[in-house]
């Protein structure tokens, strides 16, 4: 069953099974892909179909809802629900989404569907349902919460955005990055005058694009960066696309402006607002701070409007519904085995609960928040740092609590989709390396980026294995046995390993620039010839010779000439059958070089003897096509 027939038997839209299926590793798909057992399996479980609702799942409405798109806020008060309701509800069915976004029609359908409401063309006069809307207001203001807002911070690289955040928080992060450069996604709950805040700090470089656009997803409102000494690039308009294709409210901040005039200024908003933000001091409806990250000098400015910004948005979120959250960064420490940062969208997490997150499972070990505080539970907007996985959660993974029985069964669907994977990835040609990196977010970043070399004409790379820590000897064994290259990324040798390393190709690096050149490099090396040929003549085989121990093929020129020294390919009944070069010619019992058309010529061919009268030769030229 192809996706497209997939999403029109159970009405599900492509673009979220596409999503899923990410989950399950797979990174190509399209309307055209074909969905295995286990990969339709897999989405049933996950959409919800074919499935018994308990009995207390959906409280009905006698309600019409408009078939346009509508914001979640507003179609939670037309069916007189929580906003928090349906946010779980899409949630399970794998769709991000907070109480601003904006839904599709096919989504409103979905939820209406769920509600039991009508889908009208138009809307119908409801003041006979006033008392419904009053009711449902009264119970959202009951079981919703105020819940702090979650700000990410974006830009292009080396636009300021970890020294803004540094000033905010008062710590000095960047001092301690290689090279200046952000290479992990931390979260930092920052207590302003207006109230706390917790805020995203995401890598600006191209590798880690991949993280930019999970932290843009899990973000209420987005600061964009943009230097007023270097403007508008590439990683600029990135998060300027990944932002509104979800919908996020954005704030652009305009750093370093003790560098610059105010015309400068305006070149950089004139350029942004290209993309859609305009300032509204221009009329637009994009707020905008002029700010210095190094001096402070305008920060205050932009706390206060990402204040206004959060209660514009009216941020809310229900505590006591099955806790769901994102995981924003893992890595594995000594002695607590694999952790993960998190940040809880609803419902409360505590101590001893079992969950699934992406691939992997576990039952929540600790949970200890940013002061080092070991807590038993945490609610909704809190960064915190759990344990208690399985495995590496990947940064992004979607954490949701789980039943001991549901662990089991995806278990079995983990272990299924990695024996189909190694089947397939064994049949296929290509460079093995193994990844060894700090922290989860650069080894999901690193492997993203080696996979992206290009590799036409050439090996493409097979990351066999990859992990978080050290490169061990079991990783030193792996390699030698797989004929591998173990590339590392802030990581060392073990000792025991650095003895055993030998023959293994082993090349550590703490810049990712550097690794993926490398890798670049190695796959260059593997780059395989093309060849372009041109034909030159075709001759038709009248006799068949021999002459001393060799076999000469007599042949009438019909076309264009034949050639000493050029290659001949050999035809019968219109099926290719030899080919090799011309290692003898003759024409009129002479020895030429060439026999051009309307002549008889005779010529042995190196490697080929079992000529037949009757046999098509095509004389052609063979160049090595330029890279």
């Amino acid at each position: 069953m192809h996706i497209y027939e997939f999403a029109k038997k159970f009405d599900v839209a492509i673009k979220d099974i596409v999503e899923l299926l990410k989950e399950r590793g797979v990174r190509r798909a399209d309307a055209e892909f074909s969905l295995s057992e286990s990969h339709i399996s897999f989405l049933k479980k996950r959409l919800h179909l074919g499935v018994v609702k308990e009995v207390v799942a959906t409280t009905r409405v006698d309600v019409d809802i408009v078939d346009k798109e509508t914001s979640l806020g507003d179609l939670a008060t037309q069916l007189g629900r929580p906003a928090s309701e349906i946010i779980v509800f899409l949630l399970k069915r794998g769709i991000v989404a907070n109480i601003n976004k904006l839904l599709s029609k096919d989504m409103v359908s979905l939820v209406a569907q769920e509600y039991g409401a009508t889908i009208v063309e138009t809307a119908k006069d409801t003041t006979n349902k006033s008392g419904v809307v009053k009711q449902s207001l009264e119970r959202e203001q009951v079981e919703q919460e105020k819940r702090d807002p979650v700000v990410v911070i974006v830009g292009h690289v080396d636009h300021g955005k970890t020294t803004l955040l540094d000033y905010i928080r008062k710590a000095k992060v960047a001092l301690g990055e290689a090279g200046g450069i952000t290479q992990h996604l931390g979260a930092y709950s920052v207590a302003t005058k207006n109230g706390n805040v917790v805020f995203l700090d995401t890598p600006g470089h191209e590798a880690f694009s991949v993280m930019r656009e999970r932290g843009v997803s899990v973000a209420d409102v987005v600061v964009l960066v943009v230097a007023a000494d270097d403007g508008v690039k590439p990683q600029t308009i990135e998060s300027i696309k990944a932002a509104q294709s979800l919908q996020a409210s954005i704030v652009v901040a305009i750093n370093k402006i003790d560098k610059v005039d105010q015309s400068r200024i305006d070149v950089v908003k004139r350029d942004l607002s290209q993309y859609g933000l305009l300032s509204d001091e221009w009329g637009g409806q994009t707020p905008y701070a002029l700010i210095s990250a190094k001096t402070g000098a305008g920060v205050d400015d932009l706390l206060d409007l990402l204040a206004l910004q959060a209660d514009m948005l009216d941020l809310v979120t229900n505590s006591k519904v099955a806790a769901r959250g994102y995981i924003l960064e893992s890595q594995v420490k000594k002695g607590r085995g694999a952790v993960a940062s998190l940040l809880l969208h609803c419902g409360t997490l505590s101590v001893g609960d079992y969950f699934i997150c992406g691939n992997v499972d576990g039952k929540i070990n600790s949970i200890v928040d940013g002061a080092g505080n070991v807590l038993k539970s945490v609610g909704p907007s809190h960064p915190v740092l759990v344990s208690g996985f399985s495995d590496l959660p990947k940064a992004g993974d979607l954490l949701h609590i789980a039943t001991q029985k549901d662990i089991k069964v995806h278990q079995q669907e983990v272990l299924r989709a990695a024996e189909n994977k190694q089947m397939y990835d064994a049949s296929q040609q290509a460079l093995n390396v193994i990844v060894k990196v700090g922290s989860f977010s650069s080894k999901d970043a690193v492997i993203s980026s080696l996979q992206a070399i290009p590799s036409y004409r050439s090996l493409p790379i097979r990351v066999i294995s990859s992990g978080v820590g050290d490169i061990t000897v079991s990783d030193i064994e792996f390699a030698e046995q797989a004929k591998a290259t173990i590339y590392g990324l802030d990581v060392k040798l073990e000792r025991n390993a650095a003895i055993l390393k030998s023959e293994v190709p082993v090349k550590i690096y703490n810049i990712i620039y550097k690794l993926i050149d490398d890798a670049r490099q190695a796959v260059l090396k593997t780059r395989q010839p093309e060849y372009i040929e041109t034909q030159v003549g075709k001759a038709t085989v009248k006799a068949v010779f021999r002459v001393n121990s060799s076999i000469i093929a007599g042949a009438g020129v019909t076309d264009g000439a034949m050639k000493k020294g050029l290659l001949v390919a050999i035809y019968r009944n219109s099926k290719k059958i030899g080919e090799g070069v011309v290692k003898s010619l003759q024409k009129e019992k002479r020895a030429v070089d060439i026999a051009p058309q309307g002549f008889d010529c005779a010529f042995r061919v190196e490697s080929f003897e079992s000529w037949k009268v009757g046999d098509e030769v095509v004389c052609f030229s063979r160049e090595e096509k330029p890279f």
